[in-house]
């Protein structure tokens, strides 16, 4: 009786090198990372300007929205009219109600050097990248933030 297994054997020099290849890509992994060379990263962003706001509810899904230092209203948000913005803030509040926090603490608009715009609820430990909505969404934003920094 013929045994077929035998016929179907992988020269052993093939497994050498190919545990030879595998023992390599870990050593440049384990090496690229503990030296850092061959990574590649994007230096990290600076705030270039910030303003804290609150939002004020109105009733009926419209809200006003308050520069925090002055309290000044800077804008009104109607409903079905502040579409990414109230959006946002329903999301923010509603794990501000799972966590406990005031829904009066104050959320702050973001513009980093690099361009992006977040709104950060630091109470609740939230933060909301509005280019990653696209840019329509950040631009409702921006205009928050610019309201927020021109003076009457």
């Amino acid at each position: 009786m013929v045994d077929h297994h035998a016929q179907n054997k992988v020269p052993r020099g093939f497994i050498i090198g190919a545990g030879i290849l595998i023992l390599f890509a870990l050593a440049a992994t384990l090496f690229s990372r503990t030296a850092d060379v061959g990574r590649v990263a994007m230096p990290p962003a600076e705030v270039v300007e910030s303003q804290s706001i609150r939002f004020v509810a109105r009733g009926g899904g419209s809200y006003d929205v308050h520069e925090q230092t002055t309290g000044r209203v800077i804008a009104s948000l109607e409903a079905g009219e502040g579409g990414f913005v109230l959006g946002a803030l329903r999301g923010l509040n509603r794990n501000r109600m799972r966590q406990g926090v005031d829904y009066e603490a104050p959320y702050e608009i973001i513009r980093w050097s690099d361009g992006r715009l977040t709104l950060v609820d630091r109470a609740a430990d939230q933060t909301i990248e509005a280019d990653a909505f696209g840019p329509t969404n950040a631009e409702s934003l921006a205009r928050l933030l610019d309201a927020a920094r021109t003076t009457d």
